[in-house]
């Protein structure tokens, strides 16, 4: 049973106006949120902050001490580096998401995610969303000698589940991990 509010009188029309319009918007809301939990990776620590020169130590405080540098990761036997590696292997990866072939981007899966969810699952897991990724953009990547992070931009279409309202296209920085086993480069998902 439908109880109008105190003071719109017999005017029912107005009422359902409202309530379809805060309809509506709890609809898209409830999309948007859904949206933001939903991914493939982890979201950077910090966006738009540009890297700069290291902080000088002031006048008179003591100076800090040096940290041994990290080992530098070594090229492939067929000469290509981690970084290109793994460059490569993202895009590929995020090149069989955009079009559709699930069943290719899994190969890129590390052997240890694989072993806890199998082909199917991981198949059925990104075709069912509302999201459906369009390209991605490679940014940066880092690498020790058995850890990559990649940074991609990712742009994506979202149907919202509203009559009319249409679709919402987006983009979002996110970085990913990648490990090497086996002599290859493997993306690991954010659990």
């Amino acid at each position: 049973m439908l109880v109008r509010p105190h003071g719109l009188g017999h005017n029912s029309r107005l009422f359902g106006a409202r309530e379809t319009m805060k309809s509506t918007f709890l609809s898209i809301v409830l999309g948007f949120a859904i949206l933001s939990l939903t991914g493939c990776a982890t979201t950077p620590p910090a966006t738009g902050q540009t890297p700069g020169p290291e902080p000088q130590a002031e006048a008179g405080a003591p100076a800090e001490t040096e940290q041994p540098a990290a080992a530098t990761p070594e090229p492939a036997a067929d000469g290509e580096t981690p970084e290109n590696r793994v460059v490569r292997r993202g895009r590929e990866r995020w090149d069989r998401i955009a079009s559709g072939e699930y069943d290719l981007a899994y190969e890129y899966l590390s052997p240890g995610y694989r072993d806890k969810t199998t082909r199917t699952e991981y198949i059925v897991r990104l075709a069912g969303q509302r999201v459906r990724w369009n390209d991605a953009d490679f940014e940066k990547v880092e690498c020790k000698p058995e850890i990559c992070r990649a940074t991609w931009t990712i742009h994506w279409i979202y149907h919202i589940p509203v009559k009319g309202a249409g679709v919402y296209n987006g983009e979002k920085p996110t970085v990913e991990n990648w490990i090497l086993a086996d002599g290859e480069w493997y993306f690991v998902p954010s659990l």
